[in-house]
């Protein structure tokens, strides 16, 4: 497990040549750190020099190790198990992965269940309560009827009655059992509160690029209109110069695009869910969907074969589209029919692309309902208007990576981010986390949170009950101290065992 006490205590810091021991919290970002084999990574970092393999357990829960090189980024906790490497810290040790989820985890316990809320009120007013009529029924009737012996046995039954700490005890326990569990299938939970909503979901909302999809782009085919294929590419990439949308990031790639590159690049404007405008060496430059080109009167040609098509428009002409590819994420298929099982009934894909990119995947998976060429704003009011729609008892969840999802996972009744440990800081929005990027662990976050949420019904039901049947018998005199005490024992042991079961879960 990640404990604050199994963090490194020490980073060998590199300074001119040097190296030095320091604490953790003296590490600032650009500074170099080495790891040696055995050791744990302090900070987040990229990898300088060096090749090795990592144990990410401790943060994913995935066992299996990950070989990693120069350029790639590491985080903190996770343990090298190769030979040495030199890390640049690009983020400080509070602001890295292992002490944000420690935090995370500490400050879950601040958001009660339903179950937690109601045990509280009841903890403040049952002994009060069953103390005055404990008094109450020791005194009234026995001064009417004269059984003295028969109404204090009564009352002392009451008072037994009146300890709320079975309860106090086992509805926590099953909360942070399931949250352990979780964390031990890589899954992590801002709030007790969160499983709880999640076993209530019954419309699960996905993204697509980064979640069903798995966001990792590839150029599929370049169609032209009386120009150069190197050009079309060339003049996509630079009138996206200024954007972070990994179609950018890849057409930038692709042309080896540098700071430089975007010398003649002026006026840029993205408009959400269509593209960009720009200004490239005093040309007007259209690139994106054909929804944007459509807006502006440009004839273009249909796609004729599957993916997301780029179109680029120059003074109002078209020069042609490029068409992107993005595979979808293994296990998807599985774990959409493994969430029907478990009981969500409407499975709602929202994605920025154009209909005929997305419609094949929407229904080679299954999914109920598809809305495409959706800006984010377009997105979360899809949310709003599903979450108004919702039944009385049911949630909206919403499933995404985290980068650009945001104010979805935000307006959903519960959001979940996938591969956040590569997205941690765009990922605070989401309310649990999906720490690798496996979409198997969605419906196994669900399953936790259906057996936590059946843990806490069956110990409340069991704590309420037998306090209710204990006090029934004993205004019947039918029940002796000794054998209330026995009862209220036995159902406190198997609430605290029940609850146990939480710490188990798979």
């Amino acid at each position: 497990d990640l404990q604050r006490d199994k963090l490194p205590a020490k980073a060998r810091l590199e300074l001119g040549g040097v190296t030095q021991e320091v604490m953790p919290e003296a590490v600032e970002v650009g500074h170099v750190v080495i790891v040696e084999r055995g050791e744990i990574i302090p900070v987040d970092g990229v990898i300088l020099t060096g090749v090795t393999e990592l144990d990410c357990s401790a943060l994913t829960g995935n066992d299996s190790p990950r070989t990693c090189g120069a350029g790639e980024e590491v985080f903190s906790g996770a343990v090298n198990l190769g030979d040495q490497i030199r890390v640049k810290v690009i983020r400080d040790f509070e602001r890295s992965a292992a002490a944000c989820m420690l935090n995370d985890v500490q400050a879950s316990e601040k958001y009660q269940t339903t179950a937690e809320r109601l045990t509280d009120r009841i903890a403040l007013y049952l002994g009060p309560v069953l103390g005055i009529l404990a008094i109450l029924i020791a005194v009234i009737p026995s001064l009417i009827s004269g059984e003295w012996t028969r109404w204090i046995r009564c009352a002392v039954i009451f008072l037994l009655v009146s300890s709320p700490s079975a309860m106090v005890i086992s509805i926590p326990l099953a909360c942070f059992g399931a949250e352990m569990s979780a964390y031990l299938h890589g899954i992590l939970s801002k709030g007790h509160d969160c499983f709880e909503v999640l076993a209530g979901v019954k419309t699960m909302v996905f993204g697509k690029t980064g979640t069903i999809t798995e966001g990792r782009f590839e150029i599929t085919g370049i169609y032209t209109n009386g120009v150069k294929q190197d050009d079309l590419v060339a003049v996509a990439a630079a009138a996206e110069s200024y954007s972070h949308h990994p179609i950018a990031m890849l057409l930038k790639r692709v042309t080896g695009w540098t700071t430089e590159s975007a010398a003649g690049v002026m006026e840029v404007e993205e408009i959400p869910g269509r593209g960009v405008s720009a200004f490239i060496e005093g040309r007007h430059v259209y690139v994106g969907n054909a929804a944007l080109l459509e807006e502006h009167g440009i004839h273009y040609v249909v796609p004729t074969r599957a993916g997301a098509a780029v179109h680029v428009a120059v003074e109002n002409r078209y020069w042609g589209h490029i068409l992107i590819g993005d595979k979808t994420r293994e296990g998807a298929f599985d774990a959409l029919e493994a969430l029907r099982s478990l009981g969500v009934k409407e499975l709602v894909l929202l994605t920025g692309d154009v209909l005929s990119s997305s419609r094949q995947l929407a229904s080679s998976l299954g999914f109920d309902l598809l809305r495409t060429e959706l800006s984010a704003k377009g997105k979360v009011s899809a949310i709003n208007y599903l979450i108004s729609c919702k039944g009385k008892g049911s949630s909206v969840g919403f499933v995404g990576d985290g980068i650009n999802d945001a104010p979805m996972l935000e307006c959903a009744d519960v959001g979940l981010a996938i591969d956040a440990l590569h997205a941690w800081s765009d990922a605070d929005a989401a309310d649990i986390l999906l720490l690798d990027d496996d979409i198997e662990s969605l419906p196994a976050a669900m399953r936790i949170a259906k057996a936590t949420f059946r843990i806490l019904c069956e110990n409340f039901g069991l704590l309420a009950g037998m306090k209710l049947l204990v006090l029934i018998l004993a205004l019947c005199n039918v029940l002796s101290v000794a054998l209330a005490a026995v009862l209220l024992t036995c159902s406190s042991a198997l609430a605290l065992l029940n609850s146990l079961r939480a710490f188990g879960l798979k």
